[in-house]
């Protein structure tokens, strides 16, 4: 067996071990995020342009809409690190 074989049984365990997992998934997760970023947005907009003489109440929508997404995106990049190292 040279390095390479050695290498591509080690990444085929690994992935293997991998799909056995229980649990909810960082997809799964990333998914949730997203859908609650697109609901807040939405109900964000549609609160700032719907009562202008409020607009002061759209602002934790879319304040929680820009956390949800920050959220995601930090999951991304620590899911994306771990699969490449």
């Amino acid at each position: 067996m040279n390095r390479e074989e050695i290498e591509k049984l080690i990444e085929e365990t690994a992935r293997k071990e991998r799909s056995k997992r229980k649990g909810v998934s960082v997809q799964k997760v990333r998914s949730i995020l997203n859908v609650v970023f697109m609901l807040c947005a939405v109900a964000g907009l549609i609160l700032y342009f719907a009562w202008p003489d409020n607009r002061l109440a759209a602002w934790p929508l879319s304040v929680q809409a820009c956390a949800s997404k920050s959220l995601n995106s930090f999951c991304a990049s620590c899911f994306n690190r771990l699969n490449h190292d």
